[in-house]
């Protein structure tokens, strides 16, 4: 009964349009969010993953 469906993957997207028979033009994919520089300043102890981040 929703005008619009919000889903976090193309995946989930699709397992609601197959589950649920819901119209694919109804559901928008919003990818969740990060904050790479929070992300960073934790895992400063793990050289690897922060040079991963900065490049």
């Amino acid at each position: 009964m929703a005008d619009r469906i919000i889903a976090v993957s193309e995946i989930t997207k699709e397992i609601i349009v197959k589950n649920y028979h819901i119209p694919p033009e109804k559901i928008e994919v919003v990818y969740n969010a990060i904050d790479l520089a929070d992300s960073v300043r934790h895992t400063s102890t793990t050289p690897a993953l922060t040079d991963i981040w900065r490049s």
